[in-house]
């Protein structure tokens, strides 16, 4: 299967409340980078899955979101959940085609599921959309570079921070931020805790 259709199958077979990452809550590093923003400016919502994370940021008085996703099964989901947010069904390395420009985007817990082969294009993406980007991915230089993922039978990758730096090369990294997430153990035998890293970028000013 490719990438969407194993994420069509994860969202088919499962409800939101019995994945992992239900439930969690935004640590303080991104609440700290929706406040320097404008509530009505363009806040996309990358890798949304069935819309907790736009609903989160929409619950804090944020007008103006698009939530977008790989997974047809996810946006349908999410579009039933929370009617008053848009979502569309897009990947994100091909977002930069679409008539978005000077966004703000956060991208949580996404980066990790990037294959090597799909990461530069998938950044380019971003590092051509956003006037400002929080990304915050799985990394432990403790863990092998790829491991066998227990909640999509794909893998998880353990891609560099100085690599993501140097692909989003019109950004101008701001901040950096390590912290743990434990996952929900609903979902079955998997690892629970993981080592987490917040970027936050700015569009640089030419």
């Amino acid at each position: 299967m490719n990438n969407k259709q194993i994420w069509d199958a994860i969202y088919r077979n499962y409800s939101p409340s019995k994945l992992p990452w239900y439930g969690l809550s935004f640590p303080p590093q991104i609440d700290k980078f929706l406040e320097k923003l404008d509530k009505s400016d363009l806040i996309i919502v990358v890798g949304c899955g069935a819309g907790d994370t736009a609903a989160q940021i929409y619950n804090k008085g944020f007008t103006n979101i698009l939530g977008t996703d790989i997974s047809s099964e996810a946006i349908e989901l999410a579009k039933k959940r929370f009617p008053d947010i848009k979502f569309q069904c897009i990947a994100t390395e091909d977002l930069y085609k679409q008539a978005y420009n000077d966004a703000n985007i956060v991208d949580w817990l996404n980066l990790h599921q990037v294959p090597p082969t799909l990461l530069s294009k998938y950044l380019k993406s971003l590092n051509k959309l956003s006037k400002s980007l929080f990304l915050a991915y799985f990394y432990d230089p403790q863990r092998p570079d790829v491991q066998k993922s227990m909640i999509t039978n794909g893998l998880i990758y353990n891609h560099k921070p100085a690599l993501v730096k140097n692909l989003l090369k019109d950004m101008k990294k701001k901040e950096e931020s390590i912290f743990s997430i434990e996952i929900s153990r609903k979902f079955g035998k998997t690892d629970y805790k993981w080592k987490t890293i917040a970027q936050v970028y700015r569009k640089k000013i030419s």
